[in-house]
């Protein structure tokens, strides 16, 4: 009879009717496991190594401001030109006044003082028909301009047309009633169609409307004259004389002699 062990018989697993596995059995089993592992990480970075990382799409660069704001050059405008203009008039650059006008002109048609300031050109050079010409623009332009009519009364005046200038300056004085050069001027027109009474009556209204601007008392001075009043002629010359540097007006230059004239006249009716 035996024991109850029997060292030659393989013991069985009571539970699950199989072999209990050995030691060696289990560290098998650890090494399959891990080689699993393995290959799982093997396989991943395979993945990585064929495919490539995610592409990365580049946006071209997006500038929303400039670095560096443009240079802008501004334009003159109109009234700009005019101003130039009138300078160059004054310096008697009369070549560069009338570029001046023209690009006042071109920068706005419908500014008068473009027109008015190339009549000023034509009639310093005494190129009186292209005066006459670019005041007519202006009349043209703006019917109610009265300085238009009087200096194209003016010029009319020195080209010896006194019937258009006398039409001008009346249009003058009704345009604007309290213009003093316009009744001024109409008065000198009277003058030289020989109406003193209508002239003195004009020029006595000029002073009275402008009684610091001596240029009056220059055309009484030459109404005077023309009536053989050489007192009277002789008072408002001096007159003119002495205080012409307030003048808006140009200097007349004959007035020295006139005056010498006069009171040569003068002491020889005493």
């Amino acid at each position: 009879m035996v024991g109850m062990f029997d060292p030659e018989e393989k013991p069985k697993n009571d539970h699950f009717g199989v072999e209990e596995p050995s030691s060696a059995r289990r560290l098998n089993l650890s090494w399959i496991i891990l080689g699993a592992g393995l290959i799982l990480i093997v396989i991943l970075m395979s993945r990585s190594l064929f495919t490539g990382p995610d592409p990365v799409i580049e946006l071209p660069e997006v500038v929303l401001f400039p670095t560096a704001a443009p240079t802008i050059t501004p334009t003159p405008d109109a009234w700009d030109l005019v101003n130039r203009g009138d300078e160059a008039l004054n310096s008697e650059d009369f070549a560069s006044a009338l570029d001046y006008y023209d690009r006042a002109i071109e920068a706005d048609r419908d500014n008068i003082w473009s027109y008015y300031g190339k009549g000023q050109v034509y009639l310093a050079q005494k190129d009186y028909a292209e005066a006459i010409r670019w005041y007519s623009q202006v009349i043209e332009i703006r019917p109610n301009n009265s300085s238009a009519y009087i200096d194209r009364g003016y010029v009319y005046s020195l080209m010896g047309e006194e019937d258009k200038a006398f039409a001008d300056y009346d249009k003058a004085v009704d345009l604007e009633p309290d213009n003093a050069l316009a009744y001024n001027n109409r008065g000198d027109s009277y003058r030289l169609r020989g109406e003193f009474d209508k002239a003195l009556k004009d020029t006595l209204r000029a002073i009275e409307l402008a009684p610091d601007e001596p240029f009056y008392r220059l055309s009484l001075g030459d109404i005077y004259y023309d009536q053989g009043d050489w007192q009277r002629a002789l008072e408002e010359y001096q007159y003119y004389q002495d205080n012409y540097e307030n003048s808006a007006y140009s200097y007349v230059g004959f007035i020295p002699e006139r005056l010498a004239e006069l009171r040569e006249k003068v002491a020889s009716t005493r």
